[in-house]
């Protein structure tokens, strides 16, 4: 790929392209045997693919940072579900068996520790 159709195209260039390209770029300054004005198009030329490497760095950190987080709170939500599940089945259950006041408030407060145990794990997982 010439000099122009780089310019031309580099927002096209895939990243490992474009570190090719900046390892061409590097060689050709390193040499020391271009003219002034070539030498500093060609660095230009070099800090903007590298600028354009960065961006393409940085979305693809977005994008599994991304998938990540929708994994972890598919998960929360599958754990929510179990747990609010659970806790119906057992209040369910103590109305069938007449259960007290007591046994009602301890359920509850059984399942309000759980869910707050769920979402300090929750919490944890995405800091």
């Amino acid at each position: 790929m010439t000099s122009n159709n780089i310019t031309e195209n580099k927002s096209n260039l895939t990243f490992e392209e474009i570190i090719a390209e900046l390892e061409k770029i590097t060689m050709q300054l390193e040499q020391g045997t271009m003219p002034l004005n070539q030498a500093v198009e060609t660095y230009t030329s070099g800090i903007e693919l590298k600028n354009i490497a960065e961006q393409q760095l940085k979305n693809a950190y977005i994008k599994l940072q991304s998938v990540q987080e929708s994994r972890e709170i598919s998960q929360f939500r599958e754990r929510f579900a179990n747990l609010l599940g659970s806790f119906q089945e057992e209040v369910i259950k103590s109305l069938d068996k007449k259960s007290t006041i007591d046994n009602a408030k301890e359920m509850t407060s059984k399942f309000l520790e759980n869910l707050i145990g769920l979402y300090e794990l929750y919490i944890k997982s995405i800091n």
